[in-house]
C-alpha cells in the first residue's frame, strides 16, 4: 500500500475509533443513569411503603384503643360500679384526647397514602349536617360517645348505648379491612408515588 493510500485509511480508522469511544461512553452513561433512576425510584418507593405501613399500623392501633376503652366504659356503666366507672372514664378520655389531636392529620395521610374515598370513610365533613346518621368512622365514634355519656346520666339509655357500641365495632372492622385492602392494592400496582415525589428526590440527589 502506498503512503498516499495509507494516511487517509489511518485517518478514517482513527476517526472511527474516536466515534466508537464517544458512542460507547454515551451509551454507558445512558444505561448507568437509567440504572440510577430505577434504583432511586425503588429506594423511594420502599421508603414510601414502609412509611405507609407504619402509619396504618399506628392508626389501626389508635382505632382499636378507642373502641376498646369505649366498650369498657359502657360495660362499667352497665355494671353500675361508680369507682370503676370513674377510673375507666379517665382512661377512655386519655385516648379520646389523642384521637382528637390527630384526626385531621390522620385523614390527610389517608388521602395521600390510600385515596380520597378511604379518607372520607374515616372522616367526612358532611357528617356535621347528619349527626344522628353519620357515614364516617370519626363521626360514628362521636355519636356513640354521646350515647354512652347519656347512659351514664340516665341508665335507662344503656341498651341504646350498648347497641351503638356493637355497631361501632362492625364499622371499625369494616374500615380497617377496606383501608388495608386499598393500600395493598396501590402498593401492588406501584401507585404509592406521585410524580412530584420523584422530581423532589432527584433534585435533592443532583445538588
Amino acid at each position: 500500500m502506498q503512503m498516499d493510500d495509507f494516511l487517509p485509511n489511518l485517518f478514517l480508522l482513527a476517526i472511527g475509533f474516536v466515534l466508537t469511544t464517544i458512542a460507547g461512553g454515551i451509551l454507558t452513561y445512558f444505561f448507568q443513569k437509567r440504572s440510577w433512576i430505577r434504583q432511586a425510584y425503588l429506594d423511594l418507593y420502599k421508603k414510601k411503603y414502609d412509611d405507609g405501613t407504619k402509619f396504618l399500623d399506628e392508626l389501626s392501633e389508635l382505632i382499636g384503643k378507642r373502641l376498646f376503652f369505649i366498650q369498657r366504659f359502657v360495660w362499667a356503666i352497665s355494671d353500675g360500679d361508680k369507682e370503676r366507672i370513674d377510673r375507666i372514664e379517665k382512661e377512655y378520655f386519655d385516648v379520646v384526647k389523642i384521637w382528637n389531636i390527630n384526626y385531621y392529620r390522620n385523614r390527610n395521610k389517608l388521602r395521600l397514602l390510600v385515596n380520597e374515598g378511604t379518607a372520607d370513610i374515616f372522616l367526612d365533613y358532611n357528617d356535621d349536617a347528619r349527626p344522628n346518621d353519620p357515614h364516617s368512622l370519626h363521626y360514628k365514634f362521636v355519636l356513640t360517645h354521646k350515647k354512652v355519656m347519656a347512659s351514664k346520666v340516665d341508665t335507662s339509655k344503656i341498651v341504646s348505648a350498648l347497641k351503638n357500641v356493637d355497631l361501632l365495632n362492625y364499622s371499625c372492622s369494616s374500615f380497617l379491612e377496606k383501608m388495608t385492602s386499598e393500600f395493598a392494592s396501590r402498593a401492588e400496582k406501584m401507585q404509592l408515588l406521585e410524580a412530584n415525589d420523584l422530581k423532589d428526590n432527584f433534585a435533592k440527589n443532583e445538588k
